[in-house]
């Protein structure tokens, strides 16, 4: 669902760092990447957190920052890196068709999903997904930032990877 105001947001720390944004839009469709603060945002939400960097309209993203939990959960650190280094490929193909869908629209996507582990128990993912743009036109960075009742552990993975197979 794209979100036109901050309530449609659960609240908690993705509710806080979607007023945070909107706080710094200053009255501008979208802030700066310059003018946001990420350490303003809830400390658990760091490990967690992404920032892509828009390559030529869309045709690239690049990882400005990656969360050591990301770090853990994919078995590797990806800043620098582009989101087509993500594996497998089909969750690359997702993310991507996703962040061109932000990049274009120029307005935050939030994500509530039901992930169901091996062991059968279900857990919720929200994915909040937050533009920037110095010249409000052009999307230069987009923010990810999770939440999860789940352990990310042996079996979220999967279990993830399992939500692109879904419709939403």
């Amino acid at each position: 669902m794209i979100v036109e105001s901050g309530l449609q947001i659960p609240g908690g720390n993705l509710r806080a760092a979607y007023e945070m944004w909107d706080a710094h839009r200053s009255g501008r469709v979208m802030p700066g990447w310059r003018q946001f603060p990420m350490s303003g945002l809830a400390p658990k939400l760091l490990p967690i957190a992404a920032v892509v960097d828009v390559i030529g309209d869309g045709r690239d993203f690049r990882y400005r920052y990656w969360g050591t939990a990301l770090t853990d959960l994919h078995g590797h650190d990806l800043t620098g890196g582009s989101v087509r280094q993500i594996e497998p490929e089909e969750y690359a193909a997702s993310l991507i068709e996703i962040l061109r869908r932000i990049s274009k629209i120029g307005k935050p996507l939030f994500m509530n999903r039901q992930l169901q582990l091996v062991n059968g128990n279900c857990h919720t993912l929200q994915v909040l997904r937050l533009p920037f743009s110095s010249d409000q036109t052009n999307v230069e960075a987009i923010m990810a930032l999770s939440h999860t009742d789940a352990p990310m552990r042996a079996g979220f993975k999967d279990a993830l990877l399992q939500t692109i197979r879904e419709p939403e």
